[in-house]
């Protein structure tokens, strides 16, 4: 028993250490994965884009060249589009905007008020 244990360990130490880059991943090169990223979407599709120096962008993606992404900023005050280079991206999301906070308290409180009603309306039906 113990000569298995002696030869057992070391055979899977080495077959481990062998397995090793074959669970290594190729480099990626981001610029070229932003540009298919932004090839692939359709045409005025709303992204939200964070770049490397910790700004946050959300807009339409116009068409442009294949050095930066042309993005046309949402903002209170209409700016001109802006061209990011694929090297200071990084991160793309597609953006879609949900309902807004007062809806959603609306939404619940109608809901709460409904329940509260039929409530009533089953107590009064079973007190006759």
């Amino acid at each position: 028993m113990f000569a298995v244990r002696t030869i057992t360990a070391p055979v899977i130490a080495a077959l481990l250490a062998a397995s090793q880059p074959a669970f290594a991943q190729e480099p990626v090169d981001e610029t070229q994965a932003w540009q298919r990223f932004v090839a692939a979407l359709e045409p005025g599709a709303t992204v939200e884009v964070r770049l490397k120096g910790g700004e946050k962008l959300r807009g339409t993606v116009l068409p442009g060249s294949n050095e930066a992404l042309l993005l046309k900023p949402y903002t209170r005050v209409p700016v001109p589009a802006r061209s990011l280079a694929f090297s200071d991206i990084a991160k793309i999301d597609r953006w879609r905007e949900g309902m807004k906070p007062g809806y959603k308290v609306l939404l619940g409180a109608g809901v709460g008020a409904g329940a509260v009603l039929l409530g009533l309306m089953v107590l009064l039906a079973n007190l006759d």
